[in-house]
């Protein structure tokens, strides 16, 4: 049984600046790069075991033999239903593809399916966790539970300025308004493939919860076509980028380059996750002096709900 993290086990790796192994997870907040893990926040978060975080930890004597976390993407007056892992630790000879036997791999599959467990206790329906492509912690999270929904590129760098054609990028573009959510999710129904929609999102109230995955100052512009949202561009300040998604309805296929357009007007260094569905979006971006930064593998967890026993009890008739 995976100990819950303790007040004790925090002080412990702020003092001793554990654990030193890289971070597994790349979380959908930090545009597929990892979060630091020296962060009075996070271990504030983790020790306390309540809220939106949940943190769990394998010790070896006084040293950390894995370690995960995820945070929960619901509004603090509400019970989330989708969890997203953003810290993931395990020594790296637990991660030698050449190791003997399959104790190595045992860390990492106790410590997600005790997370998954966790979390469906507090009412999760699903956990997302982003690894890069060919990672070996995709076994244990394999054998946890976890399938293969898309992947995803990452594409950064100084976008170089689009050829003149006469007219300005804002042209027939305007800022998102809270009312255009439900538009918002209809485009996201049409332009996202049926698979991945039904394990991501399928409803309007689960595809805001997802949204909140991606916290902090954000623009975002809409683009109609008869009097329906048909594109929609969304910039989220990172700590060292501008983080661009974009959404173009299928049967306005000239749209995604409109949209990439007003993106490139913002000055500054962009970062893109492109998933495999959107293939134009990540050759237009390569098009437009953006380089391949990384690739990624987003999997999710069903999770099972807990059900509760029952027993049955002899009485008179």
């Amino acid at each position: 049984m995976t100990p819950s993290f303790r007040v004790s086990d925090a002080l412990r790796c702020i003092i001793l600046n554990q654990p030193a192994m890289p971070n597994l997870a790349n979380p959908r907040l930090n545009g597929g790069g990892t979060p630091r893990l020296q962060s009075w926040r996070l271990w504030r978060q983790a020790a306390a075991q309540r809220g939106h975080r949940i943190t769990l930890a394998r010790w070896n004597g006084r040293q950390p033999a894995g370690l995960v976390s995820a945070r929960a993407a619901g509004r603090p007056d509400a019970a989330p239903t989708c969890w997203e892992i953003d810290h993931f630790y395990l020594p790296s000879e637990t991660l030698d593809p050449d190791a003997p036997a399959q104790r190595p791999s045992l860390a990492g599959l106790e410590l997600l399916e005790q997370l998954v467990s966790q979390a469906g206790c507090r009412g999760a329906e699903r956990v997302l966790l982003r690894l890069p492509s060919g990672s070996p912690a995709t076994k244990a999270a394999r054998q946890a539970g976890f399938f293969p929904c898309y992947q995803e590129t990452r594409l950064e760098g100084w976008p170089q300025p689009a050829p003149g054609n006469g007219h300005h990028p804002c042209h027939g573009f305007r800022v998102s308004q809270p009312l255009d959510q439900h538009g918002l999710f209809q485009l996201f129904a049409a332009a996202t493939p049926a698979p991945v929609r039904m394990a991501l999102a399928p409803t309007l109230e689960r595809w805001r919860e997802v949204q909140r995955l991606w916290p902090g100052h954000r623009r975002e512009w809409v683009k109609e076509h008869d009097s329906r949202i048909a594109g929609w561009l969304g910039l989220f300040q990172g700590r060292d980028a501008l983080e661009g998604r974009i959404m173009a309805h299928p049967d306005r296929p000239g749209l995604s380059r409109e949209l990439l357009d007003l993106a490139f007007s913002r000055p500054g260094f962009q970062r893109w996750l492109a998933p495999d569905y959107q293939p134009e979006t990540a050759a237009m971006l390569r098009q437009r002096g953006l380089a391949d930064a990384g690739a990624y593998q987003v999997l999710i967890n069903p999770v099972a709900k807990p059900v509760e026993s029952y027993a049955m009890t002899p009485v008179e008739a």
